[in-house]
């Protein structure tokens, strides 16, 4: 076990310090992280977040330092934790909360950058919730102890005490789980006694359609979401990757003006992290009629400038559906920086 968590750590500290994962040569995934902000769920339709003051404040939070003390239960010097004062557990912490953001979001950035941050000051472990990873499956069956190993090893109960475990990709797993008749419910209260008896915190990251967040918050369950990217954390993340590369980027703070000021619909597109790195990598300026538009003109742009001949014949009346598989396929080039990418797992009926 500890040359497998050795290794493990040290395979997370290599891929995340590496000059050449990411699209921008010579930047790694430590150099372009945006630290992203949540909002905490109070009910169904609203959302709140503490303030230093213990009083509910609407605006964002960071989400480190959010998770930080949820997994720490940090305790103020009025004996109550703020996150009780905030009235977000029901005085009851639960071993499980779940992480809500849309994809290219940041869910598994964070996971990435938590491994990455706290591998030598506290036990963390990032996990897949796919399928097809090994252990996974059963015998038709969703094995919760074999969500809990690391390349086919179930992980002890002495290594995975007083861990903090990310299970990335709930949404990845749903379709299963409908497959074999288990509900979310009922999984996440799988998950949760798993949690409890091995004495960790579990954080499952899932895009939002596929959780009932009511139903989870009437069980006692936490349930937070990440917040759309602010004009200011674009700002910052421009002045922070243009300072390590500024030879490369045409795209300026003013370019970042000029889209706010032309009521484009690119403003509501770079609040998501992943389309805001992708519009000030390849100089998006000019408007952007929806979602599909900036994905499918990304897509030939990122084929194109690395010397692969584009055959993509799509339009704005194609099905939906096809939108949605290019979508994910651009995503996923960008995200891997991989242009041999390939969809896994992807439900559509053609």
């Amino acid at each position: 076990h500890k040359k497998k968590l050795d290794k493990y750590y040290k395979d997370a500290e290599d891929a995340y310090r590496d000059k050449g994962a990411t699209v921008l040569p010579g930047l790694s995934l430590d150099d372009i992280y945006i630290h992203p902000k949540i909002v905490v769920k109070i009910s169904a339709d609203n959302n709140y977040a503490y303030s230093s003051k213990n009083n509910l404040d609407e605006n964002p939070v960071d989400a480190e330092q959010w998770i930080l003390e949820w997994n720490n239960k940090v305790v103020t010097s009025s004996g109550k934790s703020r996150l009780d004062l905030a009235n977000l557990l029901s005085g009851n912490y639960s071993n499980l909360l779940i992480l809500l953001g849309e994809p290219g979001q940041g869910k598994s950035s964070l996971c990435k950058y938590f491994l990455y941050k706290y591998r030598t000051t506290r036990k963390v472990f990032v996990l897949k919730l796919n399928p097809t990873v090994a252990n996974i499956i059963q015998e038709k069956q969703v094995s919760i102890e074999g969500i809990f190993s690391l390349d086919s090893v179930l992980l002890s109960k002495e290594v995975l005490d007083g861990a903090l475990v990310f299970l990335d990709g709930f949404d990845e797993l749903y379709i299963t789980l409908q497959k074999f008749g288990y509900s979310t419910w009922s999984f996440f209260n799988r998950i949760n006694n798993y949690a409890k008896e091995h004495s960790i915190q579990v954080v499952v990251t899932s895009r939002k359609s596929c959780i009932s967040i009511g139903d989870l918050m009437n069980t006692g369950y936490s349930v937070v979401e990440l917040a759309d990217l602010s004009k200011l954390d674009q700002k910052k993340w421009i002045n922070q990757v243009t300072q390590k590369l500024p030879q490369r980027f045409n795209f300026s703070d003013e370019s970042l003006d000029k889209i706010y000021t032309s009521s484009s619909d690119l403003v509501n597109l770079i609040k998501i992290p992943i389309l805001f790195q992708m519009v000030v990598i390849y100089n998006f300026t000019e408007n952007i009629r929806n979602r599909s538009e900036l994905y499918y003109r990304l897509f030939n742009k990122i084929v194109i400038d690395r010397n692969h001949e584009s055959t993509l014949d799509l339009n704005l009346e194609s099905p939906d559906d096809v939108h949605h598989a290019y979508e994910e396929l651009a995503y996923r080039i960008f995200q891997n920086n991989d242009v041999n990418t390939i969809l896994v797992y992807w439900h559509i009926d053609f």
